[in-house]
């Protein structure tokens, strides 16, 4: 039994159990819907029960699933090269490579070998920008939502001058780096907060509703969320959540949360 059909079986009756249940949720792929709930794939989505691959099993396995919005991570190799990996760290336990950052041309020849806990031990492909590019020329409605660990600018105006750019929904880290995008005429900017030190948070919301004509979304951790999701209730915009795989998988939650008028979620 494919990859593919069998979570489209376990999809369908998580479905049917949950709606069994009296929690029904409508997921949806259209990110212009600010009605719960979106479904962004976290890392290219979870593939055999392993997350933060970016590979191209994990995009193709939940292409063909439905999802149309996926999270990527950017990082530049070592030769100057951006592709599409959660971070240097991660992807050194992934492939067992044994220098700090790779080349283009090592990072290409490392199969990545993610075991997480009850998951299917699997190697996987590595995700390249030529590799998006022809995913995209084929499948022209895909939303990529970016992601860094490294130099937000540099990969911004890298990726703006590349053909994903039509398709892609910037994350900025701070409030400079909505400005800064703004000033790149960039009009499809998530704002997220885990870089941020958010101390005062009814400040915070009088500052995202000041640049709330400038951006399209805001993102958080759950956990923050959930302290403070009154505070939230006057914000015009759609409110996505992340997590660990452990915790934002979970339906219960979603419903939960949608209750509190979160929009969507990153899913592992």
């Amino acid at each position: 039994m494919s990859y593919i059909f069998r979570m489209a079986v376990l999809f369908a009756l998580i479905m049917q159990a949950s709606n069994a249940a009296g929690q029904n949720l409508t997921y949806h792929n259209d990110i212009r819907n600010r009605q719960c709930c979106l479904v962004i794939a976290h890392a290219a989505g979870g593939i055999d029960g392993n997350p933060y691959t970016n590979s191209q099993e994990s995009l193709q396995g939940n292409l063909a699933l439905g999802s149309r919005v996926f999270e990527i991570d950017f990082s530049k190799t070592r030769d100057g090269e951006w592709v599409a990996t959660h971070d240097w760290e991660n992807w050194r336990r992934q492939t067992g490579y044994s220098g700090t950052i790779p080349s283009f041309a090592e990072f290409i020849s490392f199969k990545l070998k993610p075991i997480e806990a009850g998951a299917i031990a699997n190697q996987y492909t590595p995700l390249t920008l030529d590799y998006l590019e022809k995913v995209v020329i084929k499948q022209p409605d895909i939303v990529i939502v970016t992601d860094t660990k490294y130099d937000f600018r540099e990969m911004v105006m890298f990726l703006s001058r590349s053909t994903l750019h039509n398709n892609l929904y910037y994350q900025a880290y701070s409030f400079e780096d909505v400005d800064f995008l703004a000033q790149h005429k960039i009009s499809k900017i998530i704002l997220t907060i885990y870089k941020m030190n958010v101390v005062d948070v009814d400040q915070f919301v009088d500052k995202v509703n000041a640049v709330a004509g400038k951006i399209t979304g805001l993102t958080m951790p759950v956990s923050f969320y959930a302290l403070h999701s009154a505070k939230f209730s006057n914000i015009k915009l759609p409110i996505y959540l992340h997590g660990g795989p452990g915790q934002i998988n979970s339906r219960e939650l979603h419903v939960r949360m949608k209750k509190l008028g979160v929009a969507g979620f990153y899913l592992d």
